[in-house]
């Protein structure tokens, strides 16, 4: 089931449609979030309690949570127009960018993804946990996120 891994954020494969999402925390720190429609239900586990939806902000955000899976990769919407935007984001204003590891896939062969520091640490996708280690490792994504946005506004 070997499918073709983008190698750039230009460069991609598949046509997956996907939705936004971003939260306001303390301080009005806008975080986004790229997902592929497919991973919904993560990124919901992800924000419950502290994401609201929105459509427009991406480049008003100074995070960007990338939820990492097999159709994030292959989502040609994503990796041509997302993705080359939040790396000039990036660039340009200081943005973090932020690859969280959903579902497992060769994120590995995706040059600037490989360059990235990729979390959960261990390298494991969050869907090989169950119950409370899964709980465990989203609380540590939603501590880390919220100091990096702390640490942005400083």
């Amino acid at each position: 089931m070997a499918s073709k891994r983008p190698t750039s954020p230009s460069r991609a494969t598949g046509d997956k449609k996907r939705k936004v999402s971003t939260k306001t925390i303390p301080l009005r720190t806008q975080i986004f979030i790229s997902y592929a429609h497919e991973d919904d239900e993560w990124r919901r586990r992800l924000v419950t309690n502290w994401l609201e939806k929105i459509d427009s902000k991406m480049l008003g955000a100074r995070i960007a949570v990338l939820l990492i899976s097999e159709d994030f990769l292959a989502s040609d919407f994503i990796f041509k127009k997302e993705v080359p935007r939040l790396f000039n984001r990036h660039k340009r204003a200081g943005m973090t960018i932020f690859p969280l590891l959903i579902r497992s896939c060769d994120w590995e062969e995706v040059s600037w993804l490989r360059r990235k520091q990729i979390r959960p640490k261990d390298g494991n996708a969050m869907a090989k946990y169950k119950g409370d280690k899964r709980s465990e490792e989203l609380a540590k994504v939603v501590k880390e996120v919220a100091k990096i946005a702390r640490s942005s506004r400083s």
